[in-house]
């Protein structure tokens, strides 16, 4: 069977990911006999956007730091498969490259964009949905949940089992995808 598993934090998905199932990996495969695939799928902003990138290295409006950064984002490219923003550990997580570099739900062109057939955010979920085992955080699993409820797509592929690891945390996060709310924030990006 297909198996969801979710987690608090992305921290938590790594270590599941890099750690944890790798170290069980011969047990699990001898139970089902045969070799199990995983992945760890994240949510957009977890990956460089090829588009945005692209845009970000030809204005020239950025301080040093960022146009450091953005060349090391840019030599790291080559050598990763998702370019998932964790990877790219020579940068600071606060870095404000990422806001650059990254794509959210508003400001992704999907299929016009012209590197569609080569975004990372495509190639982690066609790898998630022949996966045996996939990792996500709470956030992306509830983020599903409600686009599969309002009939609006979906972010996962579809599981069998479920397994939700730090569940205590899942209501305060079902909360926030299930009920309405203005932020400040939101006024800010829509003004």
């Amino acid at each position: 069977k297909q198996v969801i598993i979710s987690t608090g934090t992305r921290n938590l998905q790594d270590q599941l990911y890099k750690k944890d199932l790798p170290a069980i990996t011969s047990i699990l495969e001898s139970i089902t006999q045969r070799k199990l695939k995983f992945s760890l799928l994240k949510g957009r902003s977890n990956y460089i956007c090829r588009h945005r990138f692209e845009q970000a290295l030809n204005e020239a409006c950025y301080d040093e730091q960022t146009l450091s950064d953005l060349q090391q984002i840019r030599h790291y490219l080559e050598q990763t498969e998702f370019a998932d923003t964790a990877e790219f550990t020579m940068l600071k997580e606060q870095s404000p490259v990422w806001s650059v570099v990254t794509s959210n739900s508003e400001n992704c062109l999907g299929t016009i964009c012209s590197y569609h057939d080569e975004c990372y955010v495509l190639k982690v979920r066609e790898q998630a949905i022949d996966s045996d085992i996939v990792i996500v955080n709470h956030h992306l699993l509830m983020a599903d949940f409600k686009l599969k409820r309002d009939a609006l797509g979906e972010l996962l592929p579809s599981a069998q089992v479920y397994i939700i690891d730090e569940a205590h945390q899942l209501p305060d996060i079902a909360s926030r995808f299930f009920s309405q709310c203005v932020t400040s924030k939101q006024i800010k990006d829509l003004l």
